[in-house]
This record gives C-alpha cells, structure tokens and sequence, in this order.
C-alpha cells in the first residue's frame, strides 16, 4: 500500500519523503482546496517532482476546487503548466476540470477528489467511466461499506487514515460560505463547524466539532481489502508534524508494535484521536461537544492583549521557535505565530515554563481575549539550502521504445530514430520490455526528462549492455540535436489554446421566452399557485405528476434499496429525475425515455461542467447556489445546456453522519439561528433559519426550494453580491 502524505511546502514535501512517505499531495498557489496552506509556486514543484521520480517516488498535485466561468482561461494555463511538468495526477473535484484534462491534456492522470463526494459503487463507477483512475473515498462511510465497495471497484481506492474530520460529508459543506464567502469548494474554510454554540435547549456547546482520525489499527483490514493508498491528512501543518505522523504509519505499515506507533504520534499536537466514520460506535462519540478539541498540545490561556502583544500564563513548556495557534474559547478561527521573541518578568528568554506569565509579540495577528494557547509545532529544519540546489525537471517527453533482433527503433514527440543493435540467443532470461524501459527512465545530460514510456521487444535474446548504452548515447545525441525544451513545453501550451478555443466555439443554449419556476416540496404536500413544476424526494410512493429528487447520499448498504425505489418511480410513471451526485446518471442510464435534469449539492459552475452532465445525459442544469449574480450570468451565456437558478429556499449547510445532539436550533456568538434536522437515513441536517432569496440577472428558469419551512424572520442573498473568492 501506498503511504501518502500532505505537503504544504517544499520543505514539508522533503520531510515527509525522508521519514517514509511513497508519495506527497500538495497544491498551486490557486484552485487547490487548501489555499491557507504555503503552496507551490511551478518552480518549486519542478524540483519536487524532479526529486521524487529521481527517487521512485510519487508527486499528486490538487487542482480540488469549483472554477467559475470566468476562470476557465486561467484554468487553462494552470492546467497548461502543470501538463508541461507531469505530475503522478492531478487530484480533481469539478467535473469541468475533470473535463478540460480528459479532452485536452490526456497525458495528465486524473484521482477523483473526496470533494466529488463519491461514497457508493456507483458513485466510484461513474468517475471511473469519466477517466478517473483513482477515486479518494468520502471520509464518512464506514468499514463495511469500503470492504463492498472495493470488492468490485474499476479503480484504485485511496482512503485517509490520519487527520482532521470534517463534520460535513465531502464537497457539501456551505457553512463557512454562508458565514462569509469563505468556501470550503474554494479552499478557504473558516471552520464553523468548530464554533461554539447555544441550543434552543439553552446548552452551550461545540455541537460539531468532531475528534481526529486516527486510523493506524485498520491498516491489516486496509491491506486485506486491497486499497491502494493510505492517505494523512494536513496541509495545513509544518514539517515536525508530517514527519512523525509519517513515521508512525511507515512503522504501522511494517508491522511494527502499537506502542511504537503510538510513541511517536505522542509526540504530535492533535485533537483526541478516533476511528473517525470507520465504525458505528466511533461514529457514536466522534463529536465531543463540551470541549473545543483544539489542535496540539494545551500550553496556556490568555489573560492580556495589547495592540503590539499578549500575554499568557502557561500549563506548558513554549520555546524559541515553536509554532503555536492562539484559539477563542467560542471556538473560531484562531491564529497561528512562530515565537521568535518570548520574555517573562520583562526578560528575553529561549524558554518559559508552566506557571509562568509570559509575553508574546502579536506581530499583526488579532489575539482572542482569554483565547487558549497550544503547541502545534516545533522547531525544525527549513531545509533552504536543501531545497535551492534541487535541480529542475526537465521537459517532459513520451517514449515508445520497440527492440527488435537487429534494431532498436524509438518514437518520440512525432519522430522517429533508429539504430542497429546487436542481439544473442536467450538462455533462461531474456531481456524484457520492462528492462528496457528502466534503462531509458533517466536521460541524463540533456534538458530533457522521460515521461510516458511504452517499449516492447520482439522475440527472446540477451543484449549485452555495453551495446546498450553505446545505442541509448546516440539516441541522446540526436534527441538534444532535434528537439528543444521549448518545443515540447510549447505542446502544453499549444494544448490550452485547444481548450480556449472549443470554449469560445460552443453555441449556449436559447434563454427562455417565459421562465418556468420549479418547486421543491416536502413529499405530499400540495404545489403553491404560479409554480410550473414540482418536484419532491424519492419515496415509497412516487407522485408520477412530479419530478423525483434523488439522495445526495446513499451508503453502499442501501444502494440496491435505492435501486429498487428508483424502479418503482419509474414504472409508477416518473419521468424526470433530479440528479444530486455523478453516481445518479450511472444508476439511470439503463432506463430509455427518462429526462434528468441537477439539482444542489451537485456543483455547476462552469460551462465545461455542463458540457460533461450534457454527455452523461442531463438536459439542464442548476447554477451552483454560491455563486454570485455576475457568476451566475456568465455561466448562463456559455452553458450549452439550460441553466435554472436557485431563487429561494434554505440552503443545506451541513450534513453528518456523527450523532448529534438532540436540538431544534443552534445560535453563534453574532445572533445567526439555524435549524437542525434528522432524515430517515441517520443524517444531522444544518440550515440557515434565513431563508435565500435573489432575483437571477437574466430570464433564467428557477428553482424555490421549500422543503424545509421555518419562521421567515429574515431573509438572505447568501454571496449573490459578495461574491466567491
């Protein structure tokens, strides 16, 4: 199995390969869903790369976000410059994405995100059907619903072991955007879901704070299942962190003791550790509502704050050096400082002990008044000069390689050399195409890096490899002589062009002459006058006169229930179904005469995302409801599809699997209500008791989704003027 590890930084990227990782996951400066994180810029991710396949090692790159429309040309040269340097895989959310590098840079290997909320066997068909050649499963399903789904997956499975939990299933979550524009489908998450808050009960708590994973235990069911990847969660921490969490797993993979394992993730700063959503009884206790579960180890509390510094009486040792994070004790976003000054009784000092009074400079940062202060990190190499004399990944090139008994001939960016090589009759072990591949891994001396390579040989000999390498220096000779670095980067340049261009020739679809307005409605109750067309949930009892909602989620157990439900709708004469996941057109292409049309949480925001539901068989699609007027727009006027707006309703914020506890209503610390909810699946259900509504900029069809009633006190516009960022 595989042992994959965050990197948020170059430095963090080498400490992990050093303590035993097989490969890291990191991200660009943009369309990454952790942009809090350092981030590479491309020259650092050349020599990463460069570093890591020098070494057999593995580079993924996430490229996790929703793109709007007006992004999708620099999309496209982010994709361009990532094609150019060739990671192992881009990690990708947005089918639009998914869409752009299956179509235009085909040379780039696509892993399904978690954010693609993909939790079932059909969810994981379907990514597969649309050139996904990994799927990284929701962290919500539990241990019996991985052994089916990796039973008789097309793909590799990739799982996280270790880490932070989110309380929401993956890519749904829109509680930190309603809260602000701060998306989570934008890698800028402000973690409500660690807030505390008031229940209509009148108990504070942090009713959605979950504990951390901690997954090592599993490993032996992991490797039995046949998954391919054991993936750590945390960009967001520093190299000390990502290097013993590696080590731990390096320990666990080989068998080693749990003490030993368990010795060395002591030493890191985390919440209380849990099997996550992998069993029903740590499903049970993963949120711990009457603590704050910050991160790292406990240190102090804050007692005064100035606008230059703070001071703090410490419960722990603080050095020179350490990071730490300074947390309200409501629970909000904290800040994060290097202690690179520390003093107590007005003294500069390297240390400060507990019971200590201490003064921390602020540099800038807004300190939380009797905020609490853990250690989440320690002093550790920079690696600076380590990471300067790297070298660069050279220009990729594609190899096909075929040996014959008189000839090596060799394909390559269109060309074709070849040259004589002489050949001797095999004995036990003639030279195979996997040998000659090796050999032609590296291209040493030339500006140039392989990538791709195909070889083949033709009939059972020995080559001597003297002969060998006297042929593969020519071929290097006439490869520098033939082809420059700036011809095959061109290519990926050549191959975003491509993709602008089919962007500007796709013909939009005709705007309404009199828009339609769909509603959402609770099951069985009547539609309100004026509406065109109503839509309610899957149930039982399918109303033939309405359109069908299917489940944004359905765990592998109730997969064929669903199945079933749907068949039902069907010959009860249901013939429009509203999608909500990418695994909904795998499950209804087997029915002819159906008409499916998107509904939230699926993401729609860009035309090459309809484009992709248009091939899966959609006939229109939703605008995402976070984006903005001017989003909406634009992505109305290039969509070759129909596009709906969503005009009205409340929005699902949240959704879990953890039990909850038992409440109507939560408040926060600035007065905002919101209701929970519990569905027939086991779902805790958040919504903003606000309810959203806009008028769209253009006549667009619309949805007003009134599924959930509450008290209409107030109303919202959610980002329709802020904007997503």
């Amino acid at each position: 199995m595989e042992l994959l590890a965050p990197a948020g930084s170059l430095a963090v990227a080498l400490a992990a390969f050093d303590a035993g990782a097989d490969a890291v996951y990191c991200g660009t400066k943009k369309f990454n869903a952790r942009e809090r994180s350092e981030n590479f810029s491309v020259e650092e991710l050349s020599r990463l790369i460069a570093f890591a396949h020098r070494n057999g090692r593995k580079v993924y790159v996430t490229f996790n976000t929703i793109v709007r429309e007006r992004e999708i040309e620099e999309a496209a040269r982010v994709l361009a410059e990532l094609d150019a340097l060739r990671p192992d895989a881009l990690i990708v959310q947005d089918l639009g994405v998914l869409r752009m590098i299956r179509e235009f840079f085909p040379a780039l290997t696509i892993h399904a995100s978690t954010q693609m909320a993909l939790h079932n066997s059909e969810a994981v068909r379907a990514a597969a059907d649309m050139g996904a050649k990994r799927v990284i499963l929701e962290r919500q399903i539990s241990m019996e619903e991985l052994e089916k789904i990796a039973a008789d997956s097309p793909v590799e499975l990739e799982v996280f072991v270790h880490g932070a939990l989110c309380a929401c299933l993956s890519g749904s979550c829109l509680f930190s955007s309603w809260l602000g524009g701060g998306s989570g489908n934008r890698g800028r998450c402000r973690q409500p879901c660690r807030r505390l808050f008031r229940a209509d009960g009148g108990k504070n708590g942090f009713f959605f704070s979950t504990r951390d994973l901690a997954a090592f235990r599993l490993i032996p069911k992991f490797r039995e299942m046949g998954i391919a990847s054991l993936k750590i969660e945390g960009r967001l921490r520093g190299a000390d962190y990502v290097s013993n969490v590696v080590a731990a797993y390096r320990k666990a993979i080989d068998g080693a003791p749990e003490e030993e394992v368990l010795e060395i993730l002591n030493r890191t700063g985390s919440r209380e550790r849990s099997l996550g959503f992998y069993t029903k009884e740590s499903m049970r206790k993963l949120i711990r509502s009457d603590a704050p579960g910050g991160v790292g180890q406990l240190c102090g509390r804050v007692r005064r704050v100035s606008a230059s510094f703070f001071e703090a009486e410490l419960s722990g040792r603080l050095h020179i050096g350490d990071v730490i994070r300074v947390q309200s004790a409501t629970g909000g976003e904290g800040e994060n400082l290097t202690l690179l000054e520390l003093s107590v009784g007005g003294r500069p000092v390297k240390k400060a002990f507990p019971g200590q009074v201490c003064r921390i400079a602020s540099r800038g940062k807004t300190i939380a008044g009797n905020g609490l202060l853990y250690r989440i990190g320690e002093t550790h190499d920079s690696m600076e000069k380590r990471c300067a004399n790297l070298p660069l990944q050279g220009a990729i090139l594609d190899l096909s390689l075929h040996l014959s008994a008189s000839e090596l001939r060799i394909s390559v960016d269109g060309k074709e050399w070849c040259a004589p090589i002489p050949t001797e009759p095999a004995g036990n072990r003639p030279f195979s195409a996997e040998e000659l591949a090796a050999f032609f891994r590296t291209l040493p001396e030339t500006p140039f890096s392989a990538g791709r390579i195909d070889a083949e040989t033709e009939g059972r000999y020995f080559v001597r490899r003297d002969h060998l390498k006297s042929v593969k220096r020519a071929f290097l000779e006439w490869l520098v002589r033939t082809l420059s670095p700036e011809q095959i980067r061109g290519r990926s340049l050549e191959r975003a062009e491509n993709l602008l261009r089919f962007h500007r020739s796709v013909v939009p679809a005709r705007l309404p002459d009199v828009p339609e307005t769909t509603v959402f409605l609770p099951v069985g109750a009547p539609a309100p006058e004026g509406s065109s067309r109503a839509a309610e949930e899957l149930s039982d009892s399918p109303n033939p006169e309405r359109e069908c909602i299917l489940p944004f989620f359905t765990p592998e157990t109730e997969l064929e229930l669903l199945r079933k439900r749907i068949d039902r709708a069907v010959r009860a004469g249901v013939r429009v179904f509203r999608a909500t996941s990418p695994a909904h057109f795998h499950l209804l292409k087997s029915y002819p005469g159906i008409r499916i049309r998107t509904a939230p949480p699926l993401p729609v925001a860009n035309s090459f995302a309809v484009e992709e539901l248009k091939q899966l068989g959609a006939l229109s699609v939703h605008a995402h409801v976070e984006l903005s007027r001017e989003d909406v727009e634009e992505l109305a006027r290039h969509s070759p599809l129909p596009v709906e707006c969503c005009c009205q309703g409340r929005p699902l914020l949240l959704a879990t699997r953890a039990e909850t506890a038992s409440m109507r209503s939560i408040r926060d610390s600035l007065g905002q209500t919101f209701l929970v909810r519990k569905n027939e699946d086991g779902l805790t259900l958040l919504y903003p008791e606000a309810s959203f509504s806009v008028e769209p900029p253009l006549p667009l069809d619309r949805i007003a989704d009134l599924r959930v009633p509450g008290p209409a006190k107030e109303s919202s516009r959610f980002n329709w003027e802020r904007g997503l960022d």
